[in-house]
């Protein structure tokens, strides 16, 4: 996995704003690429990015989740959010990955 293109999108996405559909769009799918490419490496990361990058890149992981079908990885997922100390982030998360598990078996 390109962890450096993946922090650069992230990057990105984090300075967009809101009206931006194209490009929030765009760096969504870049991101959901990125990190389906490798489940191994994609649970390596999140187990050890911080929890701003697990936050943001959660907006990912329903369309992650449907292209890995990874039991492995949504059960990687869950446990990182359950180590999130800030409450917006971690309600944010865990509303995120009720919508990936909608994506399991589609």
């Amino acid at each position: 996995m390109n962890t450096i293109e993946l922090k650069e999108t992230l990057a990105q996405r984090v300075a967009l704003k809101l009206n931006d559909d194209f490009a929030l769009m765009e760096c969504w799918k870049k991101e959901a690429a990125i990190l389906s490419e490798d489940v191994s490496e994609t649970i390596r990361y999140f187990d050890s990015c911080t929890d701003e990058e697990f936050f943001w890149l959660s907006e990912v992981f329903d369309d992650l989740i449907e292209k890995t079908q990874s039991k492995e990885l949504l059960q990687a997922i869950c446990e990182r959010a359950n180590r999130i100390d800030n409450a917006d982030y971690k309600s944010s998360i865990l509303t995120d990955i009720e919508f990936a598990r909608a994506q399991f078996n589609k």
